[in-house]
């Protein structure tokens, strides 16, 4: 029975970096870790799913039909997250508008400094 309510989503990547290099050592070296660690993460993915996805040969590993069958799947989740982070990566996150700063002349000193400390701020921030 799969334990989808506890599989490990980020060892999809690993399994895609094996589907599309072939072997644990070009997945590895891809994925810049270790060959042990890509070799556990796909035993626990297996696992998860109850399935073997890769047949294991000397020349290195291919596609079973339910790994064909995830690495279709996974390249649509891997697809919908790229779509995810070109959205927000553009998405502006400074505040901007008008700063109004309301009460009685006594009651806000030198008003006049503050906005010097803003603009020269800015400036500063405009040419990092």
């Amino acid at each position: 029975m799969c334990d989808y309510a506890h599989m490990d989503w980020s060892n999809l990547e690993y399994f895609l970096a094996v589907a599309k290099e072939g072997s644990l050592s070009a997945a590895a070296k891809s994925l810049k870790v270790n060959h042990s660690t890509v070799a556990r993460r796909i035993d626990r993915l297996e696992s998860d799913l109850n399935v073997h996805l890769f047949r294991r040969h000397n020349k290195g590993y291919l596609l079973t039909e339910h790994g064909l069958a995830l690495e279709q799947e996974t390249k649509k989740v891997d697809q919908q997250i790229y779509q995810i982070q070109r959205v927000f990566k553009d998405k502006e996150t400074e505040l901007s508008g008008k700063l109004v700063i309301k009460g009685r002349s006594a009651d806000i000193p030198n008003t006049k400094s503050l906005q010097r400390q803003r603009n020269r701020a800015f400036r500063q921030a405009c040419y990092e």
